[in-house]
């Protein structure tokens, strides 16, 4: 295949997926459905959803139109200097890679939260939330601030490749700081998933909870692309000088992405009925009465329902 397909192709897929995405966004987002979505679970997801949308935008500069060959035909010089634009793109790929992590390890935690815990637990992670946040947004600038100081450089190597170089400070390898946060986050999240999973076994009451079960299944795929994408990123950083192993994690890295980045409204569309039919109502604009699904308990009683 053409190396630009792997630019053309996505491009086809992502726009339509950028728009699901934010219409998605919107429709968690509107007061008037807060009975349906105002739930902890509901509240991560958003967030994960402008974490995922600036993940898959900043991959586009980072690592697509580069490894397409693209930027050789605009770019005949070996090097160009270090800029500003370049630092950006490079802080903004990184930062958002750390975000995405670290933010779908908390997603795994809430399923754990809500479905297994006592009830005294979800108070305080409902509590805390908005806190935990803040603290996931700010962590992946202890991992990126080094690219800030540094600063970046768009080269390209004649017969070669183009793409953006981090310049050295410190001895700061951004493939290690990448391959250990995926592995502590992948083994923290495996042993969440597995005690969650082993509740849910366990006791026959939260195997008729179909509500949280779907939500679970949801967070579950989710964690598969993760460790998909860890593994590339291990390969990456043990293989790094091996040409045709680094040529295929280029490849296979950035659907992987698309797969990680673009697929968690679909799992909401399949899933639930009661989002499905607002989603027509806003459309359509029409006033038709929703009810709710197997996805979302009944409202009329607060204490049975924890997403």
């Amino acid at each position: 295949m053409d190396k630009q397909l792997y630019l053309y192709l996505p491009v086809a897929y992502s726009i339509p997926c950028y728009i699901f995405y934010i219409f998605t966004v919107y429709v968690l987002s509107l007061r008037k459905y807060r009975i349906y979505f105002g739930t902890t679970f509901f509240t991560l997801f958003k967030v994960q959803g402008i974490v995922d949308l600036l993940v898959h935008v900043s991959t586009w500069p980072a690592l697509r139109i580069p490894f397409s060959g693209l930027f050789d035909e605009f770019f005949k010089q070996p090097s160009i200097g270090t800029g500003l634009l370049p630092t950006i793109v490079m802080f903004i790929n990184y930062y958002c890679m750390y975000a995405h992590i670290v933010h779908l390890t908390v997603v795994t935690l809430n399923r754990l939260v809500v479905i297994a815990l006592p009830r005294n637990y979800y108070s305080m992670w409902t509590t805390y939330l908005r806190h935990i946040i803040v603290v996931v947004l700010l962590f992946p600038i202890t991992l990126t601030w080094h690219l800030i100081v540094a600063g970046v450089v768009f080269l390209c190597i004649p017969g070669a490749a183009c793409g953006l170089v981090q310049n050295k400070f410190l001895g700061i390898r951004n493939s290690f700081y990448v391959f250990t946060v995926s592995l502590t986050t992948g083994a923290f999240s495996f042993v969440v998933n597995m005690v969650t999973i082993g509740f849910v076994l366990s006791q026959t009451k939260l195997r008729k909870n179909r509500a949280e079960i779907k939500l679970f299944v949801m967070t579950l795929a989710l964690f598969a692309f993760h460790l998909v994408r860890s593994a590339l990123q291990a390969i990456a950083y043990f293989r790094s000088d091996d040409r045709d192993l680094m040529k295929m994690v280029l490849t296979a890295m950035p659907f992987v992405i698309d797969f990680t980045c673009l697929s968690a409204p679909w799992f909401l569309l399949f899933t639930s009925n009661t989002f499905r039919k607002i989603a027509v109502k806003i459309l359509s604009r029409s006033k038709a009465h929703v009810t709710d699904s197997s996805l979302f308990t009944k409202m009329a009683n607060p204490g049975s329902h924890r997403s």
